[in-house]
């Protein structure tokens, strides 16, 4: 929702969105990992387990922390996330990897559109 954050309240609101957002998975993610801001309102996050639990719980502690931050907010913080397990010399090139994980992002972003 960038986009609208930023003509309904202004760039200075969409920078703290992303901020929020960015500062939000960072802490989440904690020791288990790094994030990277990859450019504009994405991400990148490199998480150092490829245990889906432990990944499920970070996702939904960023998704909590969100909804909590947002509650002060005039606008809505949400994040579309694609994600996969990289496993080098297995798996695609890495920009083929990442672009299937791009694809998985618009699609969990279509769905978040759905829900609302």
């Amino acid at each position: 929702n960038l986009k609208s954050i930023n003509d309904l309240y202004g760039h200075s609101a969409g920078d703290q969105a992303i901020r929020l957002c960015y500062d939000t998975v960072s802490e989440v993610v904690d020791n288990s990992g790094v994030c990277y801001r990859i450019g504009g309102d994405e991400f990148a996050c490199i998480l150092n387990s490829t245990d889906p639990a432990r990944y499920q719980r970070i996702l939904t502690k960023a998704r909590q922390t969100l909804t909590a931050i947002e509650r002060e907010l005039p606008y809505r913080l949400e994040l579309a996330i694609g994600s996969d397990i990289y496993i080098p010399d297995k798996d695609l090139e890495m920009d083929e990897f990442i672009h299937c994980v791009d694809q998985l992002m618009y699609e969990d972003k279509r769905l978040l559109k759905e829900i609302r």
